[in-house]
């Protein structure tokens, strides 16, 4: 290799010969790019890269320095892409050369949509798998081409990014109760056979796949998707906030299951891995799905402690939904603490804030939790009346039909079990759990 004659080309082939990583050629080619212009004009966004920490030099290869490369193409053109509707959005990605990140970028977009706009979703997703099909693959010993505005990889990698295009086309049908559409999708992603994912995006497939499992009330196979998932963010070395998102999907399942001790301990371990410290939005869902966790336990005392902390970060980075999620939980806590007063008040707020936003599941289960409310104090007489007034509000807001059965029964009961509605509204409980966009379980 001449030193003078530093191109992307040649950068990747010294990267793809290289079995471990080599810290003095990475020294090397940095340098290279720093004194020489021809270098620098060549390859220099390697030494960028390599400085900012989109690449890490103790785990380089094409995937990597390819993917980051990508990325950054991706991020320049995407605020003209985000705002196009999808048969816009089609054209001018047609002038773009397919890239690996927008693969990723359309994949979490479509997810995004699912919570509000399913069609939206599932034309997002289209567009994913159109990329993806269109993707540059590299055969094995072929040279990487010199006029490369894409980096090529192999025909494993692109079944990868093709398969989790799928994976987003199952999840805007999941979110539609569109079920057997849904698994076609993941079937036809199986039938791709990845056996090597590189990218990342494997663990992001698997964790779509546990939403769609959760639905189906499929407890067991979703965590274990999810597991499976962990491990493969632990292999890719992938950011710890990944492998954190798929434990509070872990623990919105077991807190549906019932399996409160094992959830407090998830709970526990990832505000240890992301203390509040971090003031981030997802150290907002980390501390407050504890906070919830503890509070379904009865550990009242425990989660009050947190509560100031919680508020503090709610003040300072998050959003009203954050608001909102937090005033929930700290209504529930009011109950369990028998401060009843305190506890319907906060509901109601709450409860007016989603059905403003259209938010009918959302909507629904704090009004149970409001009903759960007036039956320890008796007023059954209530009780019946909310879910009374409560049943034109589903039905204008389309609210899923286990929702819809549990108010039926509530406003026809003659006398009404409060055990036998409690363990009802756990069976829906997820729902109520801190998440991200998207729908039900996914984050």
């Amino acid at each position: 290799m001449s030193h003078d004659h530093l191109t992307w080309p040649k950068l990747l082939t010294l990267i793809r010969r290289c079995e471990v990583t080599d810290h003095l050629m990475v020294k090397v080619l940095v340098r290279s790019t720093e004194v020489c212009d021809r270098c620098r004009e060549g390859a220099g966004e390697f030494a960028e890269m390599i400085a900012s920490g989109e690449v890490d030099s103790a785990d380089l290869s094409p995937f990597t320095v390819g993917l980051a490369h990508s990325r950054r193409r991706v991020a320049q053109i995407w605020p003209e892409i985000e705002p196009l509707d999808p048969r816009w959005a089609r054209r001018r990605l047609a002038r773009e050369p397919a890239r690996w990140a927008m693969v990723e970028r359309l994949v979490e977009r479509s997810v995004e949509l699912a919570a509000s706009d399913p069609e939206a979703a599932l034309a997002t997703a289209d567009l994913a798998v159109e990329v993806a099909e269109r993707l540059p693959v590299l055969h094995p010993e072929e040279p990487y081409p010199e006029a490369m505005d894409e980096v090529p990889f192999d025909e494993d990698a692109q079944l990868e990014a093709l398969a989790l295009a799928y994976a987003a086309r199952g999840n805007a049908y999941r979110v539609s109760e569109r079920y057997l559409l849904a698994e076609q999708e993941f079937q036809r992603a199986d039938r791709l056979q990845v056996e090597m994912p590189t990218l990342g995006f494997y663990a992001r497939l698997l964790s779509l796949r546990a939403s769609l499992h959760y639905d189906r009330r499929r407890f067991g196979e979703a965590l274990e998707c999810l597991e499976d998932a962990e491990v493969l963010v632990g292999e890719s070395r992938a950011a710890d906030e990944d492998r954190l998102r798929l434990r509070q999907q872990r623990i919105m399942i077991l807190v549906t299951n019932g399996e409160l001790l094992r959830a407090v301990d998830l709970t526990a371990a990832n505000l240890r891995a992301y203390p509040p410290q971090k003031a981030t939005r997802l150290s907002i869902a980390v501390l407050q799905l504890h906070v919830d966790v503890l509070s379904r336990l009865g550990e009242i005392e425990q989660a009050q402690r947190f509560l100031p902390q919680l508020n503090q970060l709610v003040q300072s980075v998050g959003t009203p939904s954050d608001a909102l999620q937090v005033l929930w939980v700290e209504a529930r806590i009011d109950f369990e603490a028998g401060e009843y007063s305190s506890s319907l008040e906060r509901f109601s707020q709450v409860g007016d804030a989603w059905l403003q936003a259209g938010l009918a599941d959302r909507w629904s289960l704090v009004t149970m939790e409001r009903a759960l409310v007036h039956l320890a104090m008796g007023n059954t007489e209530e009780v019946r009346n909310l879910a009374q007034a409560a049943l034109p509000n589903l039905i204008t807001l389309a609210a899923s039909p286990d929702v819809f059965a549990i108010f039926k029964i509530l406003a026809e009961a003659a006398a009404i079990d409060a055990e036998k509605v409690r363990a009802l509204i756990r069976k829906l409980e997820c729902l109520t759990t801190p998440r991200a966009p998207g729908r039900r379980l996914e984050v």
